[in-house]
């Protein structure tokens, strides 16, 4: 006699019925083993208010940098970005803010160009020496594999030019002088040479504000001539001049 649960089954589609003596204990398939999408990292995508704004950043880069900034304008930028006017306002409500986004796009580049990496002004163990640093400003401006870039440079002088009107772009721009001569003072004590008379007599910031002005008056010469000089002769000059201040890598304590 047939119980009702074979009856059942015996009435169910041979490929629907289930094994009812094994269903409690069955294996899972692989699919079932598969690593939950939680676990699975991508990159994110960009946004398009971030591409956006990116591209009016750059568009107003390359007037101001090519054209002058009496140049630049709302019409200018839309020409070059290919977006109208509600598109372009919507992410920059005037061409001020344009200018103050240009303006903070050249501090960062200032700071990476002078960096060339991140330094934690707060460590003085453990740590590259200022050499490393300066060695690397330098190289960038006078190698043979350098990447002074003439653009950039004129996008940099331009905004100088109007410190003498616009207290918030010196204010700005004061401000990131002072981190980069905070942070060289910080690991002036591990990176001055103890045995020099010089590097002993003169403070961190005097240092700073010397390597800085060196770095500055260089790249205004190459922004109006970049064959003012023979760069492979100043590189030496500079590192002669510089080097008997510092602890280099061998030397560091």
């Amino acid at each position: 006699m047939w119980s009702d649960r074979t009856t059942i089954d015996r009435h169910t589609p041979r490929n629907q019925r289930t094994n009812h003596l094994t269903a409690s204990r069955r294996i899972p398939k692989p699919a079932d083993r598969r690593i939950p999408a939680v676990v699975r990292h991508s990159a994110p995508k960009p946004r398009i208010g971030d591409i956006r704004r990116e591209q009016i950043i750059i568009a107003s880069i390359d007037i101001i940098a090519l054209r002058g900034l009496p140049e630049l304008s709302l019409s200018a930028i839309e020409a070059r970005t290919g977006m109208k006017r509600g598109q372009l306002t919507y992410y920059y409500r005037t061409k001020e803010a344009i200018l103050l986004a240009v303006f903070d796009r050249l501090l960062l580049m200032m700071y990476r160009q002078m960096e060339g990496r991140e330094i934690d002004p707060t460590r003085t163990r453990g740590i590259p020496p200022v050499w490393d640093c300066v060695q690397h400003a330098l190289q960038m401006i006078l190698g043979p594999a350098g990447e002074y870039d003439p653009v950039f440079s004129s996008l940099q002088y331009t905004f100088l030019a109007q410190m003498a009107h616009r207290d918030d772009y010196r204010e700005r721009l004061a401000a990131q002088y002072e981190e980069w001569r905070s942070t060289m003072a910080a690991h002036w004590l591990v990176s001055a040479r103890t045995e020099s008379t010089l590097a002993r007599s003169v403070s961190p910031r005097t240092v700073a504000s010397m390597f800085h002005a060196i770095v500055h008056g260089l790249k205004m010469q190459l922004t109006v001539d970049a064959d003012a000089f023979d760069r492979s002769e100043m590189l030496r000059l500079c590192v002669g001049l510089l080097l008997p201040l510092f602890v280099t890598v061998g030397e560091h304590r």
